[in-house]
């Protein structure tokens, strides 16, 4: 289990999560309930945020953006990430899932997301993109 830590800023080694609206609020509390630091976008009152909030926010508290928000053309989380790199603007990191695999199988996903969360360290993953394995 993933306990957040007493890093000092810049130097975090547990990861933040913050999730959007496209994903299942219900994530977020089953993380915190076995210690992780996870917050979803319908607790932070951004339930009807544009996705470049979604990002802003995440950065500004220091969290990783989780998502399923790909399959969008002209708002996807990915463009996004690539106007933040080219405008030199950092973030904690983006981690995303095809919305499909949510659809089918939340619940695995949840469980793919623990191990994410147990295997990196924070400070690895600053303004990256991943999918989740």
């Amino acid at each position: 289990m993933t306990v957040a830590g007493d890093a000092g800023e810049g130097d975090q080694l547990y990861i933040r999560l913050y999730t959007d609206e496209m994903v299942p609020a219900w994530f977020a509390e089953a993380l915190r309930t076995e210690g992780y630091d996870a917050i979803s976008a319908l607790e932070a009152g951004m339930g009807a945020a544009a996705d470049e909030e979604h990002l802003a926010l995440a950065a500004a508290q220091n969290r990783f953006l989780f998502t399923c928000n790909v399959a969008d053309r002209h708002h996807n989380v990915v463009r996004i990430h690539e106007s933040w790199l080219a405008a030199t603007r950092g973030h904690a990191g983006i981690l995303l899932c095809p919305p499909q695999q949510m659809s089918r199988n939340a619940s695995a996903v949840l469980h793919r997301l623990r191990q994410f969360l147990d295997q990196c360290a924070a400070d690895e993953l600053a303004s990256q993109l991943r999918w989740l394995p």
